[in-house]
């Protein structure tokens, strides 16, 4: 007795062969809609992240401009209104008080001048104008606020004015531009 094997490699054929490919295409499908899936996931949560730290930065910069705001202000009411005072003495005795607010101001300001330019260099905002400006900065606050004499006291307190409104527009810009950069991938 001998077996016909014919008949059953023809049926195995038609059935398991077809199967197979099934099997072996459903699983490449199966795999390609996971990556796509992945892939979606992590463009959203990417997204998603960006749209975080876009608002932190936006927050950052309406925290920035309002204490930028109101330091320019307080210390541009204080200083007009010690230069319209008359009598030089009572002047000098507002700009001395001033001088001493700028004292907490230079010692912030030391580092962060470094770290600014340093910043502006990396995000590639630093100007030629800009330079001039951060060596101003560098030149004034080099000055001893503890030796300045009577006759000096209000042109650096005019100076330090100078300082603050640009120490204050450079870090807005800073601010600004790293918010800016979070959705350009988005945008082009």
């Amino acid at each position: 007795m001998s077996i016909d094997w014919t008949p059953i490699i023809s049926d195995f054929i038609k059935i398991v062969l077809p199967a197979t490919i099934t099997a072996i295409v459903s699983y490449k499908m199966a795999k390609n809609q996971l990556a796509i899936q992945e892939a979606k996931i992590k463009g959203e949560s990417e997204y998603k992240a960006r749209e975080n730290l876009f608002n932190v930065y936006r927050e950052k910069i309406r925290v920035s401009r309002e204490s930028s705001e109101e330091i320019l202000n307080t210390f541009g009411e204080k200083l007009c209104y010690a230069m319209a005072i008359e009598d030089n003495q009572e002047k000098i005795i507002h700009l001395k008080g001033l001088m001493k607010a700028l004292k907490i101001f230079k010692f912030h300001l030391a580092d962060s001048t470094n770290e600014l330019e340093e910043e502006l260099k990396e995000n590639k905002l630093l100007t030629q104008k800009d330079k001039e400006d951060i060596l101003f900065i560098k030149k004034i606050r080099s000055i001893d606020l503890g030796k300045i004499s009577d006759e000096e006291i209000e042109k650096v307190c005019l100076n330090y004015s100078k300082v603050l409104m640009l120490f204050c527009s450079f870090k807005n810009r800073l601010l600004k531009k790293k918010s800016n950069e979070l959705f350009s991938k988005y945008l082009t």
